[in-house]
């Protein structure tokens, strides 16, 4: 149907709407002798009834066209901001951050900036200015766990397993101070024999979100309060 009709009919509806409403209202109330709270009651209702309809023909119509109004405002800042960036060296190498839609304001810019210079100053540390150029920042911290494998971040409870996961050559990273993340399915009572884990040490793996795949799947010691994180859908270890 073209767009004229189609708004032809929307305003005829429109107008036609109170009118059937009214009427429906007045032979309901006559006709059941309704007064007082029940012809309050019978008209609300009759309202209700009679605008949820049209009320969501519209809704069902701005939702699609307000999301594409946010997307092209969206679209247009990040123009806007790669026009910014572009004629200075230091700052069109964020260009492809800023295009992938990664807010990038002068403050976080110059602060990055200020971190890849100190990155580039560390020998073993100047191939991960790549991570931060993708939205990754690595801390020194990080950067140290990953090139040197013999460190170890967890208590002295967990250590053994983590020293095998490393060992086993499992892309194991830190985390934060005392807990740190491999991208398998952790075992627990495998892990439970063969490290002889005491019972202090909890293993959890608790579904939060299904809709979203949400999973808390991690190996903790409740008395140092370190962790080591696993993946509910990785592979499993130790096999």
């Amino acid at each position: 149907m073209s767009r004229p009709w189609s708004l032809v009919f929307v305003i005829a509806g429109c107008l036609g709407i109170p009118a059937v409403i009214g009427a429906s209202c007045y032979m309901t109330i006559e006709v059941l002798h309704l007064r007082g709270p029940a012809q309050h009651l019978a008209i609300g209702g009759m309202l209700l009834l009679g605008l949820g309809p049209p009320l969501r023909w519209f809704a069902a119509r701005s939702v699609p066209a307000q999301a594409a109004t946010r997307r092209r405002h969206h679209e247009r800042r990040i123009r806007q901001r790669v026009d910014e960036l572009r004629g200075d060296p230091a700052r069109e190498r964020w260009i492809p951050l800023v295009e992938a839609g990664f807010p990038v304001d002068d403050q976080r810019l110059s602060s990055w900036n200020a971190r890849i210079a100190e990155l580039e100053s560390v020998p073993h540390r100047r191939r991960y200015v790549g991570e931060l150029l993708r939205g990754r920042p690595l801390t020194d911290e990080q950067i140290d766990y990953l090139e040197f494998p013999a460190r170890l971040a967890t208590c002295e409870h967990l250590r053994p397993v983590e020293a095998a996961l490393r060992a086993a050559d499992h892309r194991v990273s830190l985390r934060r101070e005392r807990a740190v993340h491999a991208p398998v399915r952790l075992c627990f009572e495998r892990l439970r024999t063969r490290f002889a884990l005491p019972a202090f040490v909890e293993a959890i793996d608790v579904e939060h979100n299904w809709h979203d795949a949400v999973f808390d799947h991690r190996l903790c010691c409740t008395t140092c309060h370190s962790e080591i994180v696993g993946e509910a859908d990785g592979e499993p270890w130790p096999v």
